[in-house]
């Protein structure tokens, strides 16, 4: 048991806080302990094989889908076409 002075216990207050081994430390006062080795790596829940999966088939089926097209004006049916009068 290896102690350090000035290291003050974050619960109790005291400079009672000695390393037990390299990532373990424990108050002497209030029997605090801290681990400090670093917590095994988390597997993510989120897999981005199946989310680029999921986008590429929405492009897809977002590219498969016809555009609309307006219609074409339909030609006017008045006789006047050209401006011409047809009076006489």
């Amino acid at each position: 048991m290896m102690t350090q002075p000035g290291l003050e216990c974050p619960q109790c207050g005291k400079h009672s806080l000695v390393q037990r081994t390299n990532d373990v430390y424990l108050c002497l006062s209030c029997n605090f302990k801290k681990d400090l080795a670093a917590p095994p790596p988390k597997k993510s829940s989120f897999n981005i094989v199946p989310f680029i999966g999921l986008c590429v088939l929405l492009l897809l089926a977002l590219r498969s889908v016809p555009k609309a097209t307006p219609p074409a004006p339909q030609p006017t049916s008045s006789s006047n076409k050209m401006g011409v009068s047809s009076n006489k």
